[in-house]
């Protein structure tokens, strides 16, 4: 998924992409198209939605998805391509440090992140346009459930 906002999420109007990987089953597909516009309720979906102005998708495409440490990458041709590399610490000649954050209680999207930069980010598909590099990121393992 690639979002884009003019201001703080909260205010809205949000314009989302969702990119599915091509591999995926019709029910896996109709399930993503389902949870993340919030229709199947849960947060952090059901929250988010309420600012999404815009949502396109799904678009099917090969999703590559990497990660080595701190570095790793997302890319889908043609549409999307992030790279993200280690912070450096200026104070210490520029040498690459790891940086974590954690929510002890449960974040809203992650619980348990590693903070790390994007090289590179940049996302297009129609009016969908974003390039930010050179900013914060978090490489993190999800899992979200409406299971209680």
């Amino acid at each position: 998924m690639a979002a884009k906002y003019p201001n703080a999420i909260h205010e809205g109007p949000g314009h989302v992409v969702l990119f599915v990987d091509q591999g995926a089953s019709p029910e896996q597909v109709n399930a993503l198209v389902t949870i993340l516009p919030g229709q199947a309720g849960g947060m952090p979906w059901e929250a988010i939605a309420a600012t999404v102005e815009t949502f396109e998708g799904p678009i099917l495409r090969p999703i590559d998805i990497r990660t080595d440490g701190q570095r790793g990458h997302v890319r889908i041709a043609g549409a999307v391509e992030v790279e993200t590399t280690p912070i450096r610490n200026a104070l210490a000649g520029g040498r690459e440090i790891e940086v974590r954050m954690v929510y002890p209680q449960g974040g809203i999207l992650w619980n348990d992140g590693t903070i790390v930069t994007t090289s590179t980010m940049r996302a297009s598909h129609e009016s969908f346009h974003l390039e930010w590099p050179g900013k914060f990121s978090v490489l993190a393992e999800v899992c979200w459930t409406n299971a209680t």
